[in-house]
């Protein structure tokens, strides 16, 4: 269902062709109504009404998601670069095992990350989004250490996210 939102974000366009088609509807219904004029314009103001509110209510909704979604990337992008220096620290030394501090920094980054795959999947984050932050995900799921300690994770706490397999 999320997708056919995000594509209709994306071609708005159609909206406003299916607003000006029901206002069409309307002024259709009121040129038949000739013996009953007060019908037609009833069919007509119903119609264009219907119309506006359609019009109306989609361009708020998309506001309202664009806003929730530019809060979500920089609340996101705030919490990974809180953890950036360490992760970055961690992926320069793969022989060395994880230290404690190391390793709640790796579960941080595992909750950001299921927290981004929780909000995409809601639609809520644009595909493109996600993919670039999987993307960025591929660095660390080629350290083993990394890849051990997710493996030891109750995975009942990541909302379905798998890092291992979080495909876009």
């Amino acid at each position: 269902m999320h997708t056919l939102k995000h594509w209709l974000f994306r071609h708005d366009y159609m909206v406003v062709f299916l607003a000006v088609g029901l206002i069409g509807c309307g002024l259709w219904q009121w040129g038949r109504c000739e013996d009953e004029e007060e019908l037609g314009w009833k069919m007509m103001i119903a119609f264009s009404s219907g119309g506006l509110a359609l019009l109306y209510f989609f361009q708020k909704q998309k506001l309202e998601e664009s806003r929730l979604m530019k809060e979500l990337i920089t609340e996101f992008n705030r919490r990974y670069d809180t953890l950036n220096g360490q992760l970055t620290k961690i992926a320069k030394t793969t022989s060395a095992p994880l230290s404690m501090r190391q390793r709640e920094a790796v579960i941080d980054y595992f909750n950001l990350c299921a927290e981004e795959y929780l909000f995409y999947t809601l639609g809520y984050v644009e595909p493109h989004v996600w993919k670039a932050w999987h993307h960025g995900m591929k660095v660390y799921r080629q350290d083993c250490r990394i890849v051990a300690l997710w493996n030891q994770e109750p995975k009942a706490s990541y909302y379905n996210f798998n890092f291992l397999k979080c495909d876009p």
